[in-house]
């Protein structure tokens, strides 16, 4: 028994750790690219995530410590560019829409 107990033991983590949740990640080259823009911001907090906002995955550059008045840049899939959210004008709407609270299934992607 002590010896089927350790087999048993990796079988049940195996299992349990597979799964039909997993999360597509994967990042358009032109997002990884502009990622490697911010690459020079190591140490501070600035990051990239993956959203869902407006029926549709977008990539946020969240430029935190990184500049003066920490902006965060909203990103379509083909990296065209359709909004700035906060900074100094304080902007909390995207394409007309309000981030806070339509902006869901936040993903961390990478971390500056």
């Amino acid at each position: 028994m002590k010896k089927i107990f350790p087999i048993l033991l990796a079988a049940v983590f195996a299992f349990a750790s597979c799964g039909d949740d997993e999360q597509d990640d994967t990042v358009p080259a032109c997002i990884d690219q502009l990622a490697e823009t911010l690459d020079v911001c190591k140490g501070g907090n600035a990051d990239l995530t993956k959203w869902n906002f407006n029926g549709r995955d977008v990539y946020c550059f969240f430029y935190g410590d990184c500049t003066t008045d920490a902006i965060a840049e909203i990103y379509e899939e083909d990296c065209t560019l359709i909004c700035t959210l906060f900074g100094l004008a304080g902007e909390t709407t995207c394409e007309g829409i309000a981030w806070d609270g339509n902006a869901t299934n936040r993903r961390l992607i990478y971390t500056f």
